[in-house]
């Protein structure tokens, strides 16, 4: 780690990955770590970036009920972290992936929770 700020940052995020326990959250495997590095083994998705799989749509864009099944994956995850008072922070088409190449059946992964935070609930709305 080039400092004690990014270390903290990296544990941080270590401490939300473990905590995740959702099918559409990327899973951590495992976590290796030598004296100058630390690994993070997260289960492996094969179809690529959601922006990715836009841009090979026709006419560039879902259809309603692909884009209803993809917003229902995205909103279960968002949906989760917040009752775990996790917040993301950095939601865009890039931080999700498929799971398979076949993006049609395959189950969207909320990933790259660098920026994500713990959260006090409120109680009461103000």
């Amino acid at each position: 780690m080039d400092s004690d700020k990014a270390r903290l940052l990296l544990i941080e995020e270590i401490d939300v990955l473990c905590e995740l326990d959702h099918p559409n959250a990327i899973r951590l495997e495992e976590i290796y770590e030598s004296d100058s590095i630390i690994y993070l083994v997260q289960e492996l998705c094969h179809g690529g970036e959601l922006f990715d799989g836009l841009d090979i749509q026709e006419d560039y864009h879902y259809s309603e009920n692909e884009a209803r099944e993809l917003v229902k994956q995205i909103l279960s995850a968002v949906s989760y972290l917040h009752c775990q008072s996790i917040v993301h922070r950095d939601m865009k088409l890039e931080n999700f992936l498929f799971t398979t190449k076949d993006y049609k059946s395959s189950t969207l992964k909320m990933i790259d929770f660098e920026l994500s935070k713990h959260f006090k609930k409120k109680v009461h709305w103000p």
